[in-house]
């Protein structure tokens, strides 16, 4: 028997202080074209920049940033759970959002801060603010029909080519905010398995990167679930617009 074909719309880096609204206005457009069965963020849905550079002296400042940030996320995001259909909602935690947070929390509790890191935990805590979805830690992953879902964690020129070695599996990850892709051969096999980085959400050059070189670009990704293996749909934004499945889409 076949199983179920299952669509999962799947974008990452939104750094929602730094949304790429062109980019985010034809998610919304794709969105209501497939209706997902399934909205999974590959991580750093916010970019909690305000607590990248606390101190204990004055962390209260950065907090009270970083929870008007998520606030706002929090209604983008209800807004795009809205244009899919209210689709299943899984969310993987990213460094910005998961592990910065996680450090700050330390840093509170090493102190002995209590209160501080008990008020700190509640605001800004992803399962706490979306009670109705699905929360996968930081370097955490979920895992469906061979492919794995997680927000990424190595830098370098090489990074698709480092993951694919290091989790040795079939891989979708956000994190370096451009599409890349390494096939790792299997020996004495004719099976590969691929790492593939994604494009992000966000502006491709906020002002805090002072024009500096890089490779990122704006896109999100389609997977299509079907007799338990998957398909995988790149789509990239480029001058404000693309093309998927054939229709072209523009930022509204």
């Amino acid at each position: 028997m076949k199983n179920k074909i299952e669509t999962w719309l799947c974008p990452a880096d939104f750094h929602w202080k730094f949304v790429d609204k062109p980019t985010l206005s034809i998610l919304h457009q794709v969105a209501k074209d497939i209706k997902p069965d399934v909205l999974c963020s590959l991580g750093d849905e916010v970019d909690y920049d305000g607590i990248s550079k606390f101190t204990l002296k004055d962390y209260g400042d950065g907090v009270d940033e970083c929870e008007e940030e998520l606030a706002s996320f929090k209604v983008g995001w209800n807004e795009l759970v809205k244009s899919c259909g209210n689709p299943k909602q899984i969310m993987c935690l990213g460094n910005h959002n998961g592990e910065r947070v996680e450090k700050m929390l330390y840093k509170l509790e090493s102190k002995k801060l209590n209160r501080e890191y008990k008020d700190v935990k509640k605001a800004l805590d992803f399962n706490v603010n979306f009670p109705g979805v699905k929360i996968i830690p930081y370097n955490s992953f979920l895992r469906k029909n061979g492919l794995m879902f997680t927000h990424g964690e190595f830098h370098s020129d090489n990074h698709a080519k480092t993951h694919a070695i290091r989790y040795n599996s079939n891989v979708l990850y956000g994190h370096m905010h451009c599409y890349s892709v390494y096939s790792l051969a299997q020996k004495g096999t004719n099976k590969v398995k691929k790492a593939v980085s994604i494009p992000c959400m966000c502006n491709t050059n906020p002002k805090y990167r002072a024009n500096k070189s890089s490779a990122w670009s704006n896109g999100f990704s389609v997977v299509i679930f079907y007799d338990n293996t998957y398909a995988l749909e790149i789509v990239e934004v480029k001058n404000n617009k693309c093309m998927f499945r054939g229709k072209e889409y523009k930022s509204i």
